[in-house]
């Protein structure tokens, strides 16, 4: 909603706020939206620790790992299409992601 007003030349990201280049009004948009993507994540790790049949069955280590790999991977993409590239967060998302996949 913050974003939203700021759209005044029609495009997704607007990119004309007086005093900020576009890198980076894209960077701040990106991180806008990152911020409620990692809620999401975290709340699904919270789900996963409160589930007591899940606690009895599955392994939560395997699950919170896999969960945060999959969530990393999202992000690279999202970061590299938010700042066309031009900002390298996208590249440290994608290594945490085989990381995290790497320590199952």
């Amino acid at each position: 909603l913050i974003f939203q007003h700021l759209r005044k030349d029609g495009q997704w990201i607007s990119t004309k706020i007086n005093g900020l280049r576009k890198r980076q009004i894209r960077a701040l948009w990106s991180t806008w939206h990152l911020v409620t993507l990692f809620g999401w994540t975290i709340g699904f790790i919270l789900y996963l620790c409160s589930n007591k049949s899940f606690l009895e069955e599955g392994d939560l280590k395997t699950s919170i790992i896999t969960t945060l790999s999959i969530a990393f991977t999202l992000f690279a993409p999202f970061w590299f299409i938010g700042t066309k590239g031009k900002h390298p967060a996208w590249i440290v998302f994608l290594a945490i992601a085989l990381f995290a996949w790497l320590s199952l």
